[in-house]
């Protein structure tokens, strides 16, 4: 997979990103699950998961006729086994950046339980009855990756689309040659990129990764996902000799968003963030991420505070996710509470 800073022909509907409200039959399940679906705790220390943090995302497929279908997903940090404490640390991956410098991203593991409870359908207005699934897997978060969030790299590009600035930011795995830092430090200084930011920048493509294997590894969510996706075409993967997968950020699309609307403190700094997905060099799937600060309790969703995902030659079916719900595992009483509106 590629990851470029090039505009694409794809427009994000930001009108999708509205509020969804569970429907009734998801509420009394959830309550029935013991499955938390309100409130969300104040920010806290950076970089902090422990064992019963969570966060409840509700996912919402609409399709025509007006269908809709929900689930909810509930992500929650547990004890580690001790199989899982004795692991090896994984190496940190190292980038070099075009003016040289050399960056540094440490992983950080943690286990957790992530939770698929539905689907529940309703069809203009009415519920239907459904056979509810619940599905459960452990999986290994890299909360090194997912800390490094969105918030920042979004922030940069807002800043450069503003003000018109054109560069590159080169990045790859190996030093660069004196001559090719000579030509790096012309795009950086065109774009006028701080250290920081340039790490905000490579870092977010390495927490995207992760949270995409956050997604891949929710059981029963690739089924909801290919409803949505274009696959490509038989005769597409013989001439290309496979699938080659190209992710394109909609720069000129990055936007400031309303924190409140997402319950998030008033100035929590929160973007729109809109990639375009391509295979085989066709427009598969344009998804939208609300992205905030990853700071717990939204350390374990890497900030994506909400998304929504779809098809480019189908208005109608779309998925969308939102955080409903976190918490740390302490008592409500020791931390201060957003409440939904």
């Amino acid at each position: 997979m590629s990851f470029c800073l090039a505009g694409a022909e794809l427009k994000p509907d930001f009108n999708k990103l509205a509020p969804v409200a569970p429907c009734p039959a998801l509420v009394k399940e959830a309550g029935t699950r013991k499955i938390p679906i309100e409130g969300i705790d104040s920010p806290g220390e950076a970089g902090t998961l422990n064992p019963g943090d969570s966060a409840t995302a509700l996912f919402t497929l609409f399709e025509k006729g007006g269908r809709k279908t929900q689930w909810l997903l509930l992500i929650e940090a547990v004890v580690p086994t001790a199989e899982e404490k004795a692991r090896p640390p994984r190496a940190p991956a190292i980038l070099y950046v075009g003016a040289g410098d050399k960056l540094e991203f440490a992983h950080r593991m943690a286990p957790a339980t992530l939770r698929l409870v539905g689907p529940f359908v309703e069809s203009r207005g009415e519920t239907k009855s459904a056979r509810v699934e619940d599905k459960s897997e452990r999986v290994i978060l890299d909360k090194g990756f997912l800390g490094i969030g969105h918030d920042e790299a979004a922030a940069v590009i807002y800043r450069i689309m503003q003000n018109h600035l054109h560069g590159q930011l080169r990045v790859r795995g190996t030093p660069f040659t004196e001559a090719d830092i000579a030509e790096g430090r012309k795009g950086i200084t065109a774009l006028q990129l701080s250290p920081k930011e340039q790490r905000a920048l490579v870092g977010s493509s390495m927490a995207l990764e992760s949270y995409f294997e956050l997604v891949q590894q929710t059981p029963g969510l690739d089924d909801v996902f290919l409803k949505i996706v274009n696959p490509p075409s038989v005769w597409s993967i013989v001439r290309h000799f496979g699938v080659k997968v190209n992710l394109d950020l909609l720069r000129k699309e990055v936007a400031p968003a309303e924190a409140p609307a997402w319950n998030l403190p008033p100035g929590t700094p929160c973007y729109d963030l809109p990639l375009g997905f391509w295979v085989n060099d066709q427009p598969a799937l344009l998804v939208t991420f609300v992205v905030a600060p990853p700071r717990p309790p939204m350390l374990s969703c890497g900030g994506i505070v909400g998304l929504v995902a779809e098809r480019p030659e189908d208005k109608e079916t779309y998925l969308s996710l939102r955080i409903i719900s976190a918490h740390y595992h302490a008592s409500a009483g020791e931390h201060a509470q957003v409440e939904n509106q």
